[in-house]
């Protein structure tokens, strides 16, 4: 028995060997097969070679490994497997590429693998990792046959860059699962491989074929840019031109990355916007030569990675945020660092406008002369030392100049700060080195060449003012412009004011530096309790008027108090006025003096400001008021028993009744008394003598004035009794009468308008010999006008209130002719004309009967006319007999002749009164 390795099994052979005796001889052999690794199993058919006698082994079933045998089921069949869809094309090269990858055991058992990549395809050193663990060198897997069982695991794959700055594409990778024991052994052929890639691309090759290639590719973001320059050095710009140079920089040139070689970048361009929350919009700068988008993208980039090009700059001034921004192909789904790059934001000026002086230097007037003097201008002004401007400052009566520019002199300290430039004297460069020698004076500040940051310079400025004055000795006399005067309440009281500055003691020189002053005249608000208005030279004195004196100066300056208020009072205490120093070295407790105006002294010694009472303003009131001519008729002034109402309207009611004013108020002070009488004044149009004075009914002249007549509102009404007065044509007035104060034109008395009154008891008559009579042919009468004239003015308002008719009858045949019936009436004035329509006389022959009447005439007062009749045959042979006549009139036989002038055919025959005699158609016309 021979014993073998037992790693492949054993054979057991035993031999006999046949002796001569024996007719046969036999052999056994006993085999025992094995495999060093565990799981392995083999189903072998044996056969008996024929020829040699040996054992075949024939493998027919099984499962086996390390290496895998021909003819059994493999335990190790490897599968690895990236999932298509996690690779992603776009992945930041600051970021990790991440892969899924699928790993089995396909075979029928349960091993280990290696996962592992050849460190041959990693060249560049890119950093793999499966679930963690890195690729340089193999991991191991457990994984069991998916046939018995077994899963396939799913594994996160993980690609990070290489060292190499500026490679961001890579040749794939494969990633291989291998039996440990075939890798170890290095035995084998079960093993897998997949290839690491995210990006295909075609590509040609030299014979033009068109080809897939593959890369692990990470994307770079946007390039980085940032200013340059001024811009980076300074962090701001101000400018006042029309374009300014922008210079940027590539940081990554360094590192070799060439803006131009980035694929991906389409354009760099400048953005700008005002510093303001209400403009977030951000606009596209434009280039100054092209007037297009400036783009930094087309210009050439240095070997440093500078570009330069030039921002037309907006025409708008304004403080601007700028910003750089590369923009590169959009990627929808990428980072938005990698389809932009935004830079860092620098905030700056485009002002093209000088700065100009804010209000006036500060303090504007009475400058201590060791105070500061602060010039405020309307932006930041270029500060850095040595300054850039210059200030001088004269003063009046000093032959100095106080200068401070870029020389070294020092006659005025000065600071600039911002926007405010401070000035102060210095004490040393003022003559006897005492500010004492500037106070009282003038001076005229002038500044020049002064810049803003942008460069703009103002125009030279310059100002004039005082400097702080000595407290000063003022004087205020306050006297009448006249005394007596009266002084209506409409009217201003006059008064004269002399405002002094008066010497200090008797010694003092009136040119001392020190003496001249600075004086304001005010109101002492508290002396006016009345709301009195206060002018002072046609000013009002709402504020006080500033006057500057020499010394022992005086002047006169016209104070004028009005009444403003509607109330009833005439009498005010005095207005104070003051005078007080301005300087501004007294401020805290100014040297102040005082002084009454009055223009009344009572009895008692009383002082006050009196108005005296005008005569009271009266007007027409209720019909008096609406019409400007009134008409009584007989009729009228029996119906009123001959009292015309009449009535006024106090203007003034709201402050004092008619009787308030009166003379025989004996309630009121003797000042208030002015008021004699109202009454009522009359007399004939156009008449130029004496009014007369109205009577009321009983006796006893109208005086509206009188206590009780006036009501709470103002009206007063009372009865003129106009019996006594003849019939006429009047002009009537209602006149306030007051007494005489003399001086004043008008300010005795107040009319109200003048009304035209007319007083007529006598009915109008028809005046001369009316011409009624029909004469000639019907032709003849139809193109006559009648003509009816009358002593008076009628009253002719349509529709007319008389009645004018004519009746024909002849045969008992009758026709009425009336206005608008055969007849057209004109009413005018003091005559009514008439003619007769076409037609209306047909059918009526000779020696008609003709009946004329005519009712209801009225002058303009409503007087009556009696009616008027007359009756008369029409002979159209032109003879007229008169058959009978009634009322005053005489009926006259006329006779005319048409053709009885020679030169003038029918004159006679027109129906008007040619000859100015009072009768019309008469034969000698």
């Amino acid at each position: 028995q021979v014993e073998t390795d037992i790693h492949f099994g054993d054979i057991e052979v035993s031999h006999r060997m046949m002796q001569s005796s024996e007719a046969e001889s036999s052999s056994s052999i006993g085999i025992s097969l094995g495999d060093p690794d565990f799981g392995d199993e083999f189903l072998v058919d044996m056969y008996l070679d024929s020829q040699y006698g040996s054992f075949v082994f024939v493998t027919v079933g099984g499962q086996s490994k390390c290496p895998h045998e021909v003819g059994t089921s493999a335990v190790e069949d490897p599968y690895i497997k990236i999932v298509e869809s996690t690779r992603q094309p776009i992945v930041a090269d600051d970021e990790v590429m991440y892969f899924d990858v699928e790993i089995a055991n396909t075979g029928y058992g349960e091993s280990f693998f290696y996962v592992y990549t050849d460190l041959l395809d990693n060249r560049e050193g890119l950093t793999l990792s499966m679930d963690g663990d890195a690729l340089n060198s193999p991991s191991t897997w457990k994984l069991k046959g998916t046939e018995i069982g077994g899963q396939s695991t799913m594994s996160t794959l993980t690609v990070e860059k290489g060292p190499r700055w500026n490679v961001d594409r890579y040749s794939p990778v494969k990633i291989y699962l291998q039996s440990k024991c075939e890798f170890e052994e290095e035995a084998g052929r079960q093993i897998n491989s997949d290839l690491i890639w995210n990006v295909a691309r075609e590509a040609s090759d030299e014979q033009a074929s068109t080809k897939i290639e593959r890369f692990i590719e990470f994307t770079r973001p946007c390039p980085e840019i940032e200013f340059d320059g001024d811009l980076k050095r300074f962090d701001t710009f101000t400018t006042k031109g029309l374009s300014m140079d922008v210079t940027i920089r590539n940081p990554l040139r360094f590192r070799d990355i060439k803006l131009a070689e980035q694929e991906r970048l389409e354009k760099i361009v400048l953005e700008y916007r005002k510093v303001s929350g209400r403009s977030p919009h951000w606009n596209r700068a434009k280039d100054i030569k092209t007037n297009a988008e400036l783009n930094f993208n087309v210009t050439q980039e240095d070997s440093f990675g500078y570009i330069s090009a030039t921002w037309k700059l907006p025409s708008i001034e304004a403080p601007y945020d700028i910003r750089l921004k590369s923009i590169c192909t959009e990627e929808p789904a990428a980072p938005v660092h990698l389809n932009r790059f935004i830079s860092d934001t620098v905030t700056g000026v485009v002002d093209r406008t000088a700065p100009a002086v804010y209000g006036v230097p500060q303090p504007s007037v009475n400058l201590f002369p060791g105070d500061e003097l602060a010039v405020e201008f309307t932006e930041d002004i270029e500060c850095e030392l040595p300054y850039l401007f210059t200030v001088k400052i004269k003063v009046s009566e000093l032959d100095i100049l106080f200068v401070k520019d870029r020389s070294d002199r020092d006659d005025l300290h000065v600071i600039c700060s911002e926007n405010i430039i401070s000035i102060q004297f210095n004490e040393e460069r003022v003559p006897t080195r005492s500010f004492a020698r500037l106070m009282g004076r003038m001076y005229e500040l002038t500044v020049t060449d002064v810049v803003d940051p942008a460069g703009n310079k103002i125009e030279p400025y310059t100002y004039q003012s005082n400097f702080v004055c000595s407290p000063p000795n003022p004087g205020l006399t306050i006297t009448s412009f006249q005394d007596d005067m009266i002084y209506l309440p409409d009217q201003a009281i006059r008064f004269s004011a002399v405002i002094s500055n008066n010497e200090k003691y008797p010694s003092q020189s009136v040119d001392e530096q020190w003496s001249k002053t600075y004086l304001e005249l005010g109101l002492d608000p508290k002396s006016n309790t009345d709301d009195l208005t206060v002018h002072v030279n046609g000013e009002p004195l709402v504020e006080p008027q500033e006057y500057i004196l020499e010394g022992r100066e005086s002047v006169t300056t016209h104070v004028e108090i009005r009444k403003t208020s509607t109330g009833k009072k005439l009498k005010f205490d005095p207005i104070n006025l003051f005078l007080r120093s301005s300087c501004m070295g007294d401020e805290e407790n100014p040297i102040t003096v005082t002084a009454s105006a009055f223009n009344h002294k009572g009895d008692d010694g009383t002082e006050s400001i009196m108005f005296t009472p005008p005569c009271p303003a009266i007007q027409w009131t209720g019909s008096m008021a609406k019409e400007r001519r009134f008409v009584f008729s007989r009729n009228a002034l029996d119906d009123l028993e001959m009292h015309i109402e009449l009535s006024i309207f106090n203007q003034d009611y709201v402050n004092r009744k008619l009787f308030d004013r009166s003379v025989l108020n004996d309630n009121i002070p003797s000042e208030e008394k002015r008021l004699e009488k109202v009454t009522l004044l009359y007399r004939r149009s156009r008449d130029t003598g004496q009014w007369g004075i109205g009577s009321l009914p009983g006796g006893g002249r109208i005086d509206f004035s009188v206590q009780g007549v006036e009501d709470e509102l103002g009206y007063a009404k009372l009865k003129w009794d106009v019996s006594g007065i003849a019939d006429s044509q009047y002009e009537i007035k209602v006149q306030s009468v007051c007494t005489d104060i003399g001086g004043l034109p008008g300010s005795n008395f107040y009319d109200t308008d003048t009304i035209e009154l007319i007083l007529d008891r006598v009915s109008p008559s028809i005046y001369g010999r009316p011409q009624v009579k029909l004469t000639g042919s019907i032709d003849m009468v139809q193109d006559e006008e009648f003509v009816l004239s009358f002593t008076e003015q009628l009253f002719c308002d349509e529709p007319y209130t008389f009645a004018l008719s004519i009746t024909l009858s002849i045969n008992e045949i009758e026709k009425n002719l009336s206005h608008g019936n055969g007849i057209k009436v004109i009413c005018k004035g003091n005559t009514i004309r008439y003619r007769f329509e076409h037609q209306a006389l047909e059918g009526f022959p000779t020696n008609t009967s003709v009946t004329f009447a005519l009712d209801g005439v009225q002058d303009l007062a409503g007087n009556e006319m009696d009616t008027y009749t007359e009756i008369f045959h029409w002979d159209q042979a032109n003879s007229v007999s008169p058959i009978a006549q009634s009322g005053n009139s005489t009926a006259v036989s006329i006779q005319c002749v048409a053709s009885q002038h020679a030169e003038r055919p029918n004159l006679g025959c027109d129906g008007v009164d040619n000859d100015c005699d009072g009768d019309i158609d008469e034969c000698d016309e």
